[in-house]
C-alpha cells in the first residue's frame, strides 16, 4: 500500500481524501488544526508536522492549497521530491511550472477534481508528465477512481476542464436552489421542493451518463407538443438561460492565476 500524502486539507482535498479512505496510507499537513483534525478523524490520515515531514513520508504527495499560497509550499519542497510523484490539483498551475521548480525529470500529475469527490461521484480531469510511468499513471487513475469518474485529457484542455466540471458542481447548485425556491414559491415545502429539485438533476445526469443520448435528444423526449416542459424550455430561453451558462463556463475558463 503506498503512502499518500496530502498539503491542505481544505475541502478538496478533503473530499479526495475521504473516497481514498482505505485504498492508500493517508497523510496530511495543513496549518490549519481544524482541517488537520477533520481528515484525521474522519479520513483516517496521519497527521504530519510540516511540509517537509509529510514529503518525507509519501510516495505520492497531492498539492491541494489555494494558489496563492503554493510558491512557498514549492519553495519547501525544492530537494525533497527525487522518487516521488507529485499530484497537483490547483488551478492554473501547469506542469512546466512544477518542471522548472523541481527539475524535469520528476513526476508531476495535473489533477482538475471537483467536490462531488465527497461522496465518490466526482469527475477528475487528468494528465501526467513524460516521466511518469504507465504503471503510476494506472495507479494514479485506480487511486482518483474511488472518489468516482476519471477522464485523462492533453493538458492544454485542462482550464476547459475547470469550467465545466471542477467549478461546475457550483453553477448545479444554483440551478437546484433556484428550482427549490420556485417550488417553495407554488406552495411546496422547502425540504420536498428541494428533494424534487435535487433527485430531479441526479436523475437526469444519470439518463445522459447510461443512455449515451444526446442532451437534446433527451431534452426533446421530455416536450411534448403544446406541452407544460416545452413552455418552461421557452421561459428558460427568453431568460438567457442556456448564454448564461456557456458565459459561466468561459468565465472560469479564462480566469488568471497570478
Amino acid at each position: 500500500m503506498r503512502n499518500v500524502g496530502f498539503i491542505g486539507a481544505g475541502n478538496m482535498g478533503y473530499a479526495l481524501m475521504s473516497g481514498m479512505k482505505g485504498s492508500c496510507s493517508l497523510h496530511v499537513y495543513d496549518i490549519s488544526k481544524e482541517a488537520t483534525d477533520r481528515a484525521v478523524e474522519k479520513a483516517g490520515a496521519i497527521a504530519e508536522a510540516s511540509v517537509t515531514e509529510l514529503v518525507k513520508a509519501s510516495d505520492i504527495v497531492f498539492l491541494a492549497v489555494k494558489p496563492q499560497y503554493l510558491q512557498p509550499v514549492v519553495d519547501e519542497m525544492k530537494g525533497l521530491t527525487d522518487g516521488k510523484i507529485i499530484a497537483s490539483i490547483v488551478a492554473s498551475r501547469t506542469i512546466a511550472y512544477y518542471e522548472a521548480a523541481f527539475g524535469t525529470e520528476t513526476a508531476i500529475v495535473r489533477i482538475m477534481p471537483n467536490t462531488p469527490a465527497l461522496v465518490r461521484e466526482g469527475m477528475h480531469t487528468i494528465c501526467f508528465s513524460r516521466t511518469v510511468k504507465a504503471e503510476d499513471q494506472d495507479y494514479m487513475i485506480g487511486l482518483l477512481k474511488a472518489t468516482g469518474r476519471v477522464m485523462p485529457i492533453h493538458e492544454n484542455l485542462m482550464d476547459a476542464a475547470m469550467g465545466v466540471s471542477g467549478c461546475g458542481p457550483a453553477y448545479i447548485y444554483i440551478l437546484i436552489e433556484a428550482m427549490a425556491d420556485a417550488g417553495v414559491a407554488e406552495g411546496l415545502f422547502r425540504k420536498d421542493a428541494t428533494m424534487l429539485a435535487a433527485q430531479t438533476v441526479l436523475g437526469a445526469a444519470k439518463m445522459v451518463l447510461e443512455t449515451g443520448e444526446h442532451p437534446g435528444a433527451l431534452k426533446d423526449a421530455v416536450c411534448s407538443p403544446g406541452g407544460t416542459t416545452i413552455r418552461g424550455v421557452m421561459a428558460l430561453e427568453e431568460h438567457g438561460f442556456r448564454a448564461a451558462i456557456e458565459a459561466a463556463v468561459e468565465a472560469a475558463a479564462h480566469k488568471k492565476i497570478d
